[in-house]
């Protein structure tokens, strides 16, 4: 059996290095070990649930916490060890808790009571501080989850490229720039020559290697201002800011050339593979929708794989 004098020592050690406890004096910390509760979660445990009020903030003593936003079957948004606190957000906002927070193996909290904490900030300037730094960190971490997130429904899993969702939001943007410095724009419609065969004889883990293999060949045949985003299937779409038509059919004749000259060896496929890509270019008009711009390239590039494919067409 463990020494009681040896627990309270260890919790006093876990507040005095906890974040909201630092530069404390340490009345402040042998008020909190005295007044309030700890309690002993077992491995699954719920603490906090957004289908009830908290009116505690918790600090780790041992163990660790993970939370859950929405639902405990998400995977966790972050993970509480010794020292961390908890429960701070719905304290100060007086709303229910925004996220689940279990424990992920045996742990031990020390539940603050919020009528305590309100009184250790009006007592301790130095906890008000430590407070307003844990929620700053609790701010950024949050910002760059949003961020995160963004960025990942912007890209195309298979490829790495952007998608479809951000074309419309980059052609938009760019758009209105264009517009006001009096520039042109083009757009490229790539489509792959034959793909269906590819994926008939090979099997689609091969097509998708060869879409992969295709996408890294673009990226390194685009200049700084191109930009390039899977459209959907085997389609890909590049939008040349500021550039004429003349200088775009150049541009899609070199990215035709640049595929064509590849020689994809694919595990599990005995012979190198050669694969060859049409284009249709169409130049921006005053004015007009990326569906309408994109209509016409999607013509053009019907005449492209009419002329024969491996082929620019406008």
């Amino acid at each position: 059996m463990s020494d009681p004098k040896d627990s309270s020592a260890e919790s006093y050690a876990a507040l005095y290095r906890s974040t909201l406890f630092k530069n404390v004096p340490p009345r402040f910390i042998d008020r909190c070990l005295h007044e309030c509760e700890q309690r002993c979660l077992a491995a699954g445990e719920m603490l906090i649930s957004p289908a009830r009020q908290n009116q505690h903030i918790y600090v780790v003593l041992e163990g660790c916490l993970t939370v859950h936003l929405h639902s405990l079957d998400n995977l966790p948004l972050a993970f509480l060890e010794t020292g961390e606190c908890v429960g701070e957000i719905s304290i100060l906002d007086q709303q229910i808790p925004p996220a689940f927070v279990v424990a992920s193996e045996a742990a031990t909290v020390l539940a603050i009571s919020c009528q305590l904490l309100w009184t250790l900030l009006d007592e301790s300037p130095q906890i008000a501080r430590n407070l307003l730094y844990i929620l700053a960190q609790r701010t950024r971490y949050d910002h760059a989850i949003i961020l995160a997130r963004e960025q990942h429904a912007y890209i195309d899993m298979l490829t790495g490229l952007r998608n479809r969702r951000w074309l419309e939001i980059a052609y938009a943007r760019v758009q209105k720039r264009l517009q006001f410095d009096e520039r042109c724009l083009c757009l490229l419609m790539m489509d792959v020559d034959h793909f269906k065969r590819v994926n008939d004889h090979y099997g689609h883990p091969t097509g998708d290697k060869v879409l992969c293999a295709i996408a890294r060949s673009l990226v390194s045949l685009m200049r700084p201002n191109d930009m390039i985003a899977r459209f959907g299937g085997e389609e890909f779409i590049v939008l040349l800011p500021g550039v004429e038509l003349p200088e775009a059919l150049t541009v899609a004749e070199r990215l035709r050339a640049g595929i064509a000259a590849m020689t994809l060896g694919i595990d599990d496929v005995p012979e190198p593979l050669s694969i060859t890509v049409s284009l249709g270019v169409a130049m921006m008009l005053p004015d007009e929708a990326l569906e309408a711009l994109v209509a016409r390239a999607d013509v053009a590039l019907y005449r492209a794989k009419a002329g024969g494919r491996n082929h620019v067409a406008v």
